[in-house]
């Protein structure tokens, strides 16, 4: 599968993803807005956390999210539970990040520090590979 996803910094309430995983083996991600739209070098990318989503969560559990992990309490059950590792990786034009698509992630997204207007809208291009085990 293939499709994109917008940002929109004027977007009302939690503007990213929150925590999930995809229907898919393999996820990758394509960044293609320019680096000079992010105002934080460090961050507005993904965090994507070791621990991964039950084998007896159903499609809809892995990907449905809420704005704070807190909230999605099955979720941060097995995330806490794994010691809340993560790894973050910050957002560059051009870098493709590849992980396991069961593995839970969320991105790292702060509005207030990425560019205001239409030619700065953060554009994820996402490949999905396999299907889920």
């Amino acid at each position: 599968s293939i499709y994109a996803h917008k940002y929109d910094t004027e977007w009302p309430g939690h503007p990213g993803l929150g925590t999930h995983s995809l229907p898919a083996a393999v996820a990758v991600s394509v960044w293609t807005t320019s680096s000079a739209a992010n105002r934080n070098p460090k961050g507005n990318g993904f965090e994507i956390f070791r621990a991964q989503a039950s084998e007896g969560m159903t499609p809809a559990e892995r990907y449905v999210w809420m704005p704070k992990l807190e909230d999605d309490v099955p979720k941060h059950k097995i995330i806490q539970s794994d010691g809340h590792h993560s790894t973050r990786v910050p957002y560059k034009s051009g870098r493709v990040v590849l992980w396991k698509a069961d593995k839970f992630f969320r991105t790292d997204w702060e509005p207030s520090s990425w560019r205001a207007g239409y030619r700065h809208k953060r554009v994820d291009l996402w490949l999905l590979y396999g299907d889920p085990k």
